[in-house]
């Protein structure tokens, strides 16, 4: 039996009203996907589409890439809660700033995150810092030259920051720090006239890889808190090599050569001394005053002092090589200590010294157990 033409219009319009259905969710579905994509990153050319640096980065949004192509631009530039932007340069391009006593910054970085910059060159001898980053996060400073600065970079009240790959020189301090967490100093080149890297970090942070020349320190270290690890550094000319007052940290595997002080810890937290190479020292290579400390391994060679000198209560020195110190090769200074299994020679006055039996010295390789 033949459908009726009635039921035939029927199923007609219920197969159009079907279609068009599907195809209204269809389209709404496709705009509420558009509506939560992220917005495509655009790239910003200076001067081409922006005349200045702050132009570009004040039309910026976030992802945006601002590239700046070579030429010396004579301006100071704030990123100012502009988030996940990327400033890099293209061919030499110079910061130099605007010649006013004003401008205390060449690039501040400021309430922000996620700010990459790379291959600038900062100069000018009128500012306090190329590069501030004050209460931000994520920011990242690679592959750029810092010269004739009061400060390289200064990073404030700030975490998860990254200084890497810059060469800072004729200035008084090449990266500093203050009341930061995980900070990241790391195969940087400071050449200046005071402190290479100056850390206060209340948190983890860490110092690596780095090549030091610095006049009065080549680290320095100051905070209550915070676990601190320097290693593979290299430190030359420098007053104090490494000086580190109050931190909790591991000094590893760096070089200090031709400084008047090698490494000293005051009072404070626990170190742990390992494996570090001093050499051409005129003082003391290594001096720990903090108690509980651990100075182990380290090569302490032609000192003009004692290699190692304990003022710290309850330390342990443990297979150090120390040679060719002027005055004594180990010295405790305090009461309650242990020396084991260190090889100490050719010294000027005892290979190891000690105040008091109740420093215990086992299996050293030693003329004089004093």
């Amino acid at each position: 039996m033949n459908a009726s033409p009635t039921a035939d219009r029927r199923n007609t319009t219920r197969s159009a009203r079907t279609t068009r259905c599907a195809r209204t969710a269809l389209a709404c579905t496709a705009l509420l996907l558009g509506l939560a994509s992220p917005s495509r990153a655009d790239v910003l050319a200076v001067p081409k589409d922006f005349p200045t640096i702050q132009a570009a980065v004040d039309g910026a949004k976030t992802h945006d890439v601002i590239v700046v192509s070579s030429g010396t631009y004579r301006e100071s530039v704030s990123i100012f809660h502009t988030t996940n932007l990327t400033l890099r340069a293209k061919g030499k391009v110079i910061i130099e700033g605007n010649g006013t006593d004003s401008d205390q910054y060449l690039l501040s970085v400021y309430a922000t995150s996620e700010i990459r910059i790379s291959g600038f060159r900062f100069t000018t001898t009128e500012t306090n810092a190329g590069v501030d980053v004050f209460l931000a996060r994520g920011v990242e400073v690679n592959n750029c030259q810092f010269r004739g600065l009061s400060t390289g970079v200064q990073v404030r009240t700030s975490s998860s920051v990254v200084v890497r790959k810059n060469s800072i020189k004729d200035g008084s301090t090449g990266v500093r720090t203050n009341d930061v967490d995980n900070v990241v100093v790391a195969a940087n080149e400071l050449d200046v006239s005071g402190v290479g890297v100056w850390m206060w970090s209340t948190g983890a942070s860490s110092v690596h890889a780095n090549k030091i020349k610095a006049d009065v320190r080549g680290i320095y270290l100051t905070a209550p808190a915070g676990m601190l690890s320097l290693s593979n550094n290299q430190i030359q000319g420098s007053a104090d090599g490494i000086r580190i007052e109050g931190n909790p940290t591991q000094v590893l595997g760096n070089s200090i050569k031709s400084c008047t002080q090698g490494i000293s810890a005051s009072a404070g937290s626990p170190v742990t001394v390992r494996r570090n190479k001093l050499q051409q020292i005129a003082g003391s290579g290594i001096h720990v005053s903090a108690e509980g400390s651990v100075i182990q391994g380290n090569s302490v060679k032609k000192v003009g002092l004692d290699g190692i000198r304990v003022t710290g209560e309850k330390v342990l020195v443990t297979g150090n090589d120390v040679s060719a110190a002027a005055d004594d090769g180990i010295e405790f200074v305090a009461t309650y200590g242990t020396a084991t299994r260190n090889k100490v020679r050719k010294c000027g006055d005892q290979d190891i010294a000690r105040s008091s039996t109740a420093v215990f010295l086992t299996s050293n390789d030693a003329k004089t157990d004093g």
